[in-house]
């Protein structure tokens, strides 16, 4: 029992790194095409992040989106476009997570799914 939980928090640090390192790395980057997405549009007008509004899960940290959790931990929101050498910044994302601790796909989206978010994620792993 206590390696199973030193290697949870392990991959939990590992996956919470990556997504620090997804921040840095594509922040900007991120930031730019948030301005052509339709959600970041929507969580950008104020009266649709209020409560009962259309996206009041979503909010905007420091040029950042992030998906509201049902357990209320803050989801980093990766746009669907393009990065670089033909990869999408999901598909970036996806690698980073797996590079960190190399885990199946099914626990990768586990511990991805802590920390980011976009929608219909499930298929992409």
């Amino acid at each position: 029992m206590i390696v199973i939980v030193a290697t949870y928090r392990r991959v939990v640090t590992d996956v919470a790194l990556a997504t620090t390192d997804i921040e840095g790395m594509w922040g900007e980057q991120m930031i730019k095409g948030y301005r052509q997405d339709a959600v970041w549009k929507l969580v950008d007008d104020s009266t649709a992040t209020a409560k009962g509004g259309k996206v009041q899960h979503y909010s905007i940290s420091n040029g950042l989106l992030y998906a509201t959790a049902r357990g209320g931990e803050k989801c980093l929101y990766i746009l669907k476009g393009q990065a670089m050498n033909g990869e999408t910044l999901r598909d970036l994302a996806i690698s980073e997570i797996h590079n960190k601790d190399h885990h199946s796909a099914p626990r990768n989206f586990q511990y991805a799914t802590e920390y980011l978010f976009w929608p219909e994620m499930r298929k992409s792993f």
